[in-house]
């Protein structure tokens, strides 16, 4: 089994500077680096500018998502919502990454951590640092007694949840830890979109988990599990896919 649980796509790649021996690290995002990306995540890719600018996205409506793009020298992603692109300055809910390619020093360590989970749900952050904050998601959710279905896009952050939906409109739950920590118990539910009457496919929140900020590998009924970071209390979690295993 994996020990990390997230799997690792690089976005940089190594050259050697002219006229030297020493390593250089350039950015290798391209359109079809995306496409891999969006297979790795298990969603859909629109290339709204071939070569810069990129949507991923769950289901038919291409209005919401999460915008990767090249501006100004710089990668970005951020939320797509309603057709329009979020311009927050500050890493978080709306900026999940902004990097400047033409830096060496800065593409050094460009990557995407991902952790795909069954039913559809996924976490992952596109990041330069090396502290791990797998707190965004991408996962469907079913409404109750149909066969339609919701995407949502999601961050958590110090419990937390903001989600926007492919419907266009947002939610945000302010949580609270009701049940407290546990080191070698974790309570598990389903997140209910209750305006929309759907569940969230895949994706749980915890009310009881270890006292720590950081994700997490877990078992449970013979099944493997990663608990988000995002914060110690009320966590996201997902029941580890296999190819997370390998």
């Amino acid at each position: 089994m994996s020990i990390l649980g997230y799997k690792i796509i690089n976005l940089y790649k190594v050259k050697t500077a002219i006229g030297s021996s020493a390593e250089e690290y350039e950015a290798d995002i391209t359109d079809e680096k995306m496409q891999e990306i969006a297979t790795a995540l298990g969603c859909n890719l629109q290339i709204m500018t071939s070569g810069s600018k990129w949507l991923l996205y769950k289901g038919t409506n291409t209005d919401n998502g999460w915008l990767c793009q090249i501006v100004s020298n710089y990668f970005e992603v951020r939320r797509y919502l309603n057709g329009q692109v979020t311009t927050s300055s500050t890493t978080g809910t709306n900026l999940q990454c902004r990097v400047q390619f033409t830096v060496s020093t800065q593409v050094k360590k460009l990557v995407l951590r991902y952790s795909k989970g069954k039913n559809g749900a996924t976490i992952f952050e596109f990041t330069n640092y090396e502290n791990v904050n797998l707190a965004y998601c991408i996962a469907d959710a079913s409404v109750i007694g149909t066969d339609e279905k919701i995407s949502v896009y999601g961050y958590i952050s110090a419990g937390t949840y903001m989600l926007s939906l492919s419907d266009s409109t947002s939610v945000t739950y302010n949580l609270s830890n009701v049940y407290g920590f546990a080191d070698n118990l974790v309570l598990m539910g389903a997140i209910a979109l209750k305006d929309k009457n759907a569940i969230i496919d895949g994706l749980y929140r915890c009310d009881i988990n270890k006292n720590t900020d950081d994700h997490y590998v877990f078992g449970l009924d013979n099944k493997k599990y990663m608990a988000s970071d995002g914060g110690a209390h009320m966590k996201w979690a997902i029941e580890l896919d296999d190819s997370m295993l390998e």
